[in-house]
């Protein structure tokens, strides 16, 4: 084959270039997310097949119970600007239509979130519970919006009962009304059912809990949040109104 105008030499020179900057600057390697409910150093290790999450985790917010009996929710409007609060049909909890609302009126926690998480195997093996942590996503300063409370506070608590102060430089789960600490163990047919409790007087903070486990020698760290977005719960100085009888009436 004949090769004109010394373009052969062209191109070769070209490739051998091409190499060389290649072996100088390698391409950077974009690693994937990592794998739900592991942690991201798990996730991240070469050529391991990573173990199936051997739980599941059913996570409800304010629920009712004995800490949703009163709820403080802070909310960047007036009495008049907001919708009628739902009024519950007949054995219908509170927490649901309550929920609803507050969410479509962009109401954030007030003072205290309650989570009820319930764990349960997904099989006739043991899962050991071994760790919750309280992981902070952000402090931010506490909001300036009016304050509606609804229900009267107080009455027993529940077991397996978790109390997080969210304001601590550190926060943890703490047991509280006679729950023991962990590790617990869980399996299909006997799941466990917690209640954590997170308080705040001094931000406005995001936050989600991990929850370390381990079964027939597979390891990992559970991420619990709400449907995917952290928790919130922001601090507050008094509270403004006061839910009756379908109404809102000041507390001054």
């Amino acid at each position: 084959m004949v090769w004109v105008g010394g373009v052969a030499t062209a191109i070769l020179i070209g490739v051998l270039t091409g190499l060389v900057q290649d072996l100088v600057n390698p391409s950077p390697t974009v690693a994937g997310p990592p794998v739900e409910g592991q942690t991201p150093s798990a996730a991240a290790s070469s050529g391991s097949v990573e173990p199936r999450i051997p739980l599941s985790a059913t996570v409800r917010v304010n629920r009712d119970n004995e800490l949703t009996q009163c709820r403080t929710l802070v909310i960047d409007k007036t009495p008049d600007e907001l919708p009628p609060v739902p009024e519950l049909g007949a054995g219908e909890e509170w927490s649901g239509p309550l929920q609803a609302w507050a969410s479509k009126v962009g109401a954030v926690d007030g003072q205290t979130t309650n989570v009820e998480v319930t764990l349960q195997g997904q099989s006739g093996a043991a899962v050991v519970l071994h760790a919750l942590h309280v992981k902070i996503v952000e402090r931010r300063s506490p909001l300036k919006a009016k304050t509606y409370q609804v229900g009267e506070c107080g009455g027993p608590v529940s077991p397996r009962y978790f109390a997080v102060n969210l304001d601590a430089r550190a926060p943890v789960a703490e047991p509280k009304s006679g729950a023991t600490n962990f590790p617990y163990q869980i399996s299909e047919a006997e799941p466990e059912v917690f209640l954590v409790s997170a308080e705040t007087d001094h931000c406005d903070c995001s936050w989600y809990l991990e929850l370390d486990w381990s079964s027939q020698g597979d390891a990992g760290t559970l991420k619990i949040s709400n449907h995917g977005k952290p928790f919130r719960t922001t601090g507050v100085d008094l509270r403004d109104y006061l839910l009756g009888d379908g109404s809102w009436f000041p507390t001054g």
